[in-house]
């Protein structure tokens, strides 16, 4: 189970127990749509095959990311915008 906790990130429980997947810091503007984003990503990185802490943290990052413009699918980043702002916060 996912649980979103928005600017802190997201809680991930399993059989192994609880995970704590913090949130990356943005400058929200608009948080509508923010949860389609994250489940829509986690989605496509899970089906990648990122393990799933690993697709939760990436799914933080572009539902953050998805905050910093207003509305929904615009705001929404393209994979190669998506991929440069992860290599540049995970570095």
């Amino acid at each position: 189970m996912i649980i979103t906790l928005g600017a802190n990130g997201a809680l991930l429980a399993g059989s192994e127990g609880m995970d704590h997947v913090p949130a990356f810091k943005v400058k929200s503007v608009d948080s509508t749509g923010a949860g389609d984003a994250f489940i829509g990503s986690f989605a496509t990185f899970l089906g990648e095959g990122l393990p799933e802490r690993e697709a939760v943290k990436r799914a933080n990052l572009y539902a953050g990311l998805s905050t910093t413009g207003v509305g929904t699918q615009k705001s929404f980043y393209e994979r190669a915008r998506f991929d440069a702002e992860w290599n540049r916060e995970s570095s």
